[in-house]
């Protein structure tokens, strides 16, 4: 799956982009006015030129107000993104400056770019901070979105769900991202070639709503998040996906469902490996293997029951105070995952060790010394305890 490069590839891209280099002369970019008059039309340095512009983008490419396309990918630019490109409202094109260096914030101007129909390409920076909501006014967009590679820090904006026309992808993965996936993601329903999400800090639940996107075709990402929920049964309506719908590492709970057996167009990449997925597999889920390249379900708890909850947990907890000298983390589901011992079985050791394949956990709030859920799971004995009293009362009351 194309999720995460191998090492001989990634080995083989650096021999060869150090050999494409070593071709080059580096030059610093700057702006000719003979070159880039006021009524050019287009700027576009792809990374295919014989030199490799190094420095900033100067501000002057904002005096070019007719120029219907801007682009200067894959060199080596540093510094950040003029505020002035924003001016560059005929832009009918789109904005391209991916594969870079570029730091800072993404300017917000860049949302005046309302006549742009076909992409923005932020990716391959090293942008921070966070994603203009304004980026939700580019309603024309039809190729995609991307700001993937950066180190953005921001939630997602709602105001991308207004980007209707979008039919390539949106992709912002490999980022800082926090917060929740926003239900106007489902407003996303002209999307074909991806959903890049994974490797984030993304949390809650995994919207409904994202089984609206159902001319899907390849590409729904959501892995290595901190997700704790179920997998909605309205994925199961992605019946025109063929390739790589990948979830591992989402901290999945609870059964998987028999809906996702409707997705017998899928080829390539079913992956919800690594999650705390329970009980048995669905038959219908289990007939899509024998026509899949790429069929992973391993480390999960599939075969075994699932973990009570609520008051049954409260219950089995209370049960088990006495006697026993466990992780109280591991007596809940909700507090499960904090637990040494989840993290233990996930790993393969029995280390007693928060720590996933040797990344701490202690920023998810995994406390070996005892149970950073603690009073989640003391509230949940306590509200046993009121429920027997209670019970108690009324049969008191009875006699």
């Amino acid at each position: 799956m194309p999720m995460k490069r191998s090492l001989a590839t990634a080995a083989f891209l650096a021999a060869t982009h150090q050999h494409v280099s070593a071709a080059k002369s580096e030059e610093p970019l700057v702006f000719d006015p003979s070159i880039y008059p006021t009524t050019a039309h287009m700027v576009q340095l792809t990374g295919d030129e014989d030199v490799i512009y190094t420095g900033t983008i100067p501000t002057q490419f904002g005096t070019l107000t007719d120029a219907f396309l801007f682009q200067i990918s894959d060199h080596a630019l540093t510094g950040t993104l003029p505020t002035q490109l924003g001016n560059l409202e005929k832009n009918q094109y789109g904005i391209f400056v991916n594969g870079n260096s570029l730091t800072g914030t993404i300017p917000t101007e860049l949302g005046k770019a309302t006549l742009a129909t076909y992409a923005v390409q932020l990716q391959e920076n090293q942008f921070r901070g966070a994603i203009p909501t304004q980026f939700g006014q580019l309603t024309g967009l039809t190729s995609g979105l991307g700001l993937y590679a950066n180190s953005l820090e921001s939630t997602l904006p709602t105001e991308l769900g207004n980007l209707e026309a979008l039919e390539g992808n949106l992709l912002v993965q490999e980022n800082r991202i926090t917060g929740t996936v926003p239900t106007q993601f489902g407003q996303l329903t002209e999307l074909t070639h991806g959903l890049g999400l994974y490797s984030n800090k993304i949390e809650g639940t995994v919207p409904t709503e994202l089984g609206a996107m159902t001319k899907l075709q390849e590409g729904m990402y959501l892995a290595y998040n901190r997700m704790k929920s179920t997998i909605p049964t309205q994925l199961g309506q992605l019946t025109g996906m063929t390739a790589n719908m990948v979830m591992n590492f989402v901290e999945f709970t609870g059964t998987v469902p028999t809906q996702l057996g409707r997705l017998t167009r899928m080829t390539a990449g079913l992956s919800f490996n690594n999650n705390a997925l329970c009980a048995e597999l669905p038959a219908e889920v289990a007939a899509l293997e024998r026509q899949l390249d790429a069929w992973e379900w391993e480390s999960n708890k599939l075969g075994e029951p699932c973990e009570l909850s609520g008051d049954a947990a409260a219950a089995a907890a209370a049960a088990n105070e006495e006697g026993e000298e466990e992780d109280s983390c591991a007596q809940t589901s909700q507090c499960f995952e904090h637990s040494c011992q989840y993290w233990d079985a996930k790993n393969g050791k029995d280390d007693a060790m928060c720590d996933r394949f040797g990344v701490s956990l202690a920023e998810y709030g995994c406390d070996c010394s005892g149970c950073a859920c603690n009073s989640a799971v003391e509230a949940a004995e306590a509200q046993a305890r009121r429920v027997e009293e209670a019970k108690a009362a009324r049969v008191v009351e009875a006699v």
